[in-house]
Formats: C-alpha cells, sequence, structure tokens
C-alpha cells in the first residue's frame, strides 16, 4: 500500500465520499455510500459493486519500498525473474492454472502467508 500512498492513477475504482478510492477487494468496509466506476451514487443494496473486479492503478516505480536502490541505472539492472499479473484461474483440484501456459503453478493449500 506504501506505492500508492500519493501521485497514483486509478482505473474502474469507486470514490468515497471524501475523495478517497475503494473498491471491493482492498477497500475494506463496505461503506453506505460510494460513487461507482460508472459516476453513478452506489450504496450497498445496488445491484452491481462499486468497483470493475478489474480495478488497476498506475504509480511511480520510486514509490515501492522493495525497488533495487539500481532500478533506474542507465546501465540497467539483473532481471532474476518475472512477475505476470494476471488472475490465474483455480481449478477443482485446488491447483492454480497459469492463464497464458494453462500449467499448473501451485497448490493453493500449500500457500502461506
Amino acid at each position: 500500500m506504501a506505492t500508492i500512498r500519493a501521485n497514483t492513477i486509478f482505473t474502474n475504482a469507486a470514490l468515497t465520499d471524501d475523495g478517497d478510492v475503494w473498491w471491493e477487494e482492498i477497500g475494506g468496509d463496505v461503506l453506505a455510500h460510494l460513487i461507482d466506476e460508472k459516476g453513478s451514487h452506489w450504496t450497498p443494496a445496488s445491484d452491481q459493486k462499486a468497483a470493475h473486479p478489474n480495478c488497476r492503478f498506475t504509480a511511480p516505480a520510486v514509490q515501492n519500498p522493495v525497488v533495487d536502490p539500481e532500478w533506474d541505472n542507465p546501465a540497467g539492472v539483473q532481471i532474476s525473474v518475472f512477475v505476470i499479473s494476471t488472475r490465474p484461474h483455480q481449478d477443482k483440484a485446488g491447483y492454480v492454472i497459469h492463464p497464458a501456459t494453462r500449467r499448473a503453478i501451485h497448490r493453493t493449500d500449500h500457500v502461506h502467508s
């Protein structure tokens, strides 16, 4: 959350009455009133979610507290891993399936936080 504390552009998010952004999967408690992602008034009694399920944000890399100190080195930095940002599918056996390769990534019951 530190990455998105300022200088951040949000898309498809709901807007709180005090001007903050909110969406179902990260916004915390459901509020009594929001402006939904389409610009309409929203309440918990509304038929649709306040924010689009594909809500996104973009923020400067320098705001990421774990960005490599050499991230903007003109000579480049070593890349040791690629992170694919998609919503993986979980099959009936509990395996998370990579959307591009359609191969199992891991079992969800083996993931620890």
